[in-house]
């Protein structure tokens, strides 16, 4: 990627005017598609619990949570407010978010000035800031934002000055801290610490004084985490990817778990092949998908040049270095595909080497034009494109408010309740605030809710039912007193057929109609009258 030969007619000033429009566009949108009024679940949920306990307890909560990197930085904000609604905190939680995603165009600009002209590295950093998939995730309050930051920083940092190169080792182990995979980025980094300092006699000493100060800025993390979790939280993690691995995929040990999907293949039959062939396909098919609607009209004129100039015998020890990056970050999201996970949000640490390719596209756009309004258009093009996306894909937040507050009443006239018939993922949410400020911890507030399908926990196993007296008997010692169903149709069937058919089911007396209380959103709430059951039988 040879550095564009026009004249560099732009000042620095004119650089920063630019970089802080973009970021004003960048919070502009994000907080126009914000979820105002509309509470964390799922991941986010988890994230918020943890941060929030360690600000009230001062200390690491015994919680298991891995990736507790951005939960313990979050902590510290909520330290500072100290009291205030549920809602205040979710806030607080989202606005920090969409702030560490936003200042990433600063490393992702200086990225791009390591292969490209300023007014090209402007169009690289605002590609990643604009980028719809970015944006709403930046609003989720999960760990992406800050590990992308730091895993660009430490890219940033490793190109540059010799000395700079250890600050990289630095900003690398905290960015494992956030999300544990960043591990693997140690590998590139390492191989290519000697490639470009091969020369240097004190090789030895100068690689040793990156890994030690990795190592003790990771270590402490991990030992806390061993003391409070169980586990170091990287280590155990990727060891206890690579033992499923081996056992389920290369000895073809089936995975007995109902809940669980088994490795792809036939069981007890080396399977390796069948692993990586799903990864593979479904790693394809995503990154045709993550190409919409930005990248799909740089990246293929980028490709395009980059084979066409046979840049093969001009690589660098940068170009080197990003090939091995995507090579060895692409390893988790291929074991997350070969397990049937399909998350988008996983590729995002893909983005920086998908823009740069982006821009090569750009720079030749650029030069065949050979002035800057090309860019300027370029730019309205991924800000209208952004727009038509977001709109696209929007969320219906009315909708979400609704599901939420019908899910509270729900949680708060049961002791226990059935899970995976209410849209959204908040009953967690909704019992863990049940008495707030106080919150439940998450085992607690997860207990609220009980299975129909069987769960497991390594050997634990919690049935389900194969029909809803079943399910209903099974689960009676546990407190189950009330069924919950709605309209959608993504429960179990048998729960399910309540909704459609209640008078077959005499022992279920509805408490609870949505649409007698002026929601859209159609729910019913029914409590277990187990006298009536139990004489049926």
């Amino acid at each position: 990627m040879n550095e564009l030969k026009i004249k560099q007619d732009i000042s620095n000033q004119f650089t920063v005017c630019a970089l802080i429009g973009i970021i004003f566009i960048g919070f502009v949108i994000r907080f126009l598609y914000f979820p105002y009024d509309i509470p964390v679940s799922l991941d986010s949920s988890y994230y918020f619990s943890y941060a929030y306990e360690f600000a009230r307890l001062g200390e690491f909560p015994y919680f298991h949570l891995v990736n507790n990197g951005w939960p313990t930085f979050l902590a510290v904000f909520f330290m500072m407010l100290d009291v205030g609604e549920f809602q205040q905190f979710v806030d607080l939680q989202r606005t920090i978010s969409i702030f560490l995603s936003v200042i990433t165009i600063v490393p992702m600009y200086f990225l791009c000035r390591k292969f490209f002209p300023k007014i090209i590295s402007i169009i690289g950093g605002a590609l990643f800031i604009l980028e719809p998939r970015v944006i709403s995730n930046s609003i989720l309050g999960i760990t992406e934002p800050l590990f992308n930051l730091l895993i660009i920083t430490s890219l940033v940092l490793f190109f540059s000055k010799k000395n700079l190169v250890y600050f990289s080792f630095a900003i690398l182990a905290l960015a494992v801290i956030v999300r544990y995979e960043g591990i693997l980025v140690i590998i590139p980094f390492s191989i290519m610490f000697f490639v470009r300092f091969r020369k240097n006699e004190k090789i030895i000493m100068k690689y040793l004084l990156c890994i030690g100060i990795f190592i003790l800025i990771l270590y402490p993390m991990t030992m806390i985490r061993t003391e409070t979790m169980g586990s170091d939280g990287v280590i155990s993690h990727v060891s206890g990817a690579m033992n499923a691995i081996f056992k389920h995929s290369i000895q073809g040990v089936p995975l007995e778990s109902p809940d669980v999907e088994d490795f792809p293949g036939e069981k007890n039959t080396f399977r390796l092949h069948n692993f990586l062939g799903v990864a593979f396909l479904k790693m394809i098919h995503a990154l045709g998908i993550i190409q919409l609607p930005l990248f799909i009209l740089f990246f293929p004129i980028g490709m395009f040049y980059l084979f066409r100039k046979n840049l093969i015998k001009k690589l660098r020890f940068e170009h080197v270095t990003l090939i091995l990056f995507i090579i060895f970050t692409s390893i988790t999201i291929l074991y997350s595909h070969g397990r049937d996970i399909m998350e988008l949000r996983y590729y995002i640490i893909l983005y920086p080497i998908i823009i740069l390719i982006c821009c090569f596209g750009i720079k030749k756009i650029h030069h065949k034009f050979k002035n800057n309004k090309s860019l300027i258009l370029i730019l309205f093009i991924i800000v209208v494109a952004t727009f038509s996306y977001l709109e696209y894909d929007k969320i219906d937040y009315k909708f979400e408010r609704e599901v939420f507050e019908i899910t509270t009443i729900a949680v708060e006239m049961s002791d226990k309740i059935n899970a995976g018939s209410l849209y959204g993922g908040y009953i967690t949410t909704a019992s863990m605030i049940e008495t707030w400020p106080e919150l439940k911890k998450m085992d607690d507030a997860k207990s609220k809710k009980i299975s129909p399908v069987t769960i497991c926990k390594g050997m634990d196993c919690k049935m389900g039912g194969s029909n809803l007296q079943e399910f209903i008997i099974e689960h009676k010692k546990e407190g189950l007193d009330h069924i919950v169903v709605d309209s959608i149709d993504h429960g179990a069937e048998y729960i399910q057929d309540v909704f459609h058919n209640e008078e077959k089911y005499p022992f279920l007396q509805k408490v609870f109609d949505s649409k007698e209380n002026g929601y859209d959103y159609h729910v019913k709430i029914f409590r277990i009258n187990y006298e009536v059951l139990e004489n049926r039988k």
